[in-house]
């Protein structure tokens, strides 16, 4: 949904479906702007954003915890890459994703 932040929206998903650990395919969707734990933030208002690399694994509770990487372009044209940081990623209109269940 827009504006939902998209670790949160990807851990609700594994909870709802019972999934504890899972690995992301074909993701795509748009972001407002980019923040990221190993490259500098795209401050675009609009992105469009493809998850290269995705996975979720339960923390020491037990509750799934998401790891997101990914690749886009912003409005104006930039190219960003990098590890989302976890809650300062919102979704712009829509995210796209399949998850698959993990042994």
């Amino acid at each position: 949904r827009p504006n939902a932040d998209i670790f949160a929206a990807v851990e609700s998903l594994c909870r709802r479906h019972g999934l504890s650990a899972a690995r992301l395919r074909g993701c795509v969707g748009s972001l407002i702007g980019a923040r990221f734990t190993d490259a500098p933030a795209l401050e675009d208002f609009a992105t469009e954003a493809f998850i290269t690399d995705g996975t979720v694994a339960p923390d020491a509770s037990g509750t799934p915890r998401a790891d997101l990487s990914v690749a886009l372009v912003g409005l104006s044209g930039a190219l960003a890459e990098g590890r989302l940081a976890r809650g300062q990623n919102a979704v712009l209109i829509t995210f796209e994703l399949a998850l698959v269940e993990e042994p």
